[in-house]
């Protein structure tokens, strides 16, 4: 096991999520209907926002194909948005 991996597993523990890589998050859109040949497609859109904008540009094309906020756990790695915010009263 390498040390990337080894710090991985640590964020994932620290975090107590899935951490999800693009290729993951392409995969994830292919179970909310999109077939595989959609979803590699989706997944070159994402690699290219990567490419432009870094972690910030796949945050912001997610959410639009989407419609869900994801946040950078560190470069290519992302994990779904906290939905609840302890400050707030619901």
């Amino acid at each position: 096991m390498n040390i990337i991996s080894i710090i991985n597993e640590e964020i994932q523990r620290l975090f107590e999520q899935k951490i999800y890589s693009i290729s993951d998050l392409a995969k994830i859109l292919e179970r909310q209907g999109f077939d595989a040949e959609t979803q590699a497609i989706l997944q070159e859109i994402l690699i290219d926002a990567y490419k432009d904008d870094g972690d910030q540009g796949v945050i912001d094309q997610y959410a639009k194909m989407a419609g869900v906020e994801i946040e950078a756990v560190s470069r290519g790695r992302y994990m779904f948005a906290n939905l609840y915010d302890p400050e707030k009263h619901y």
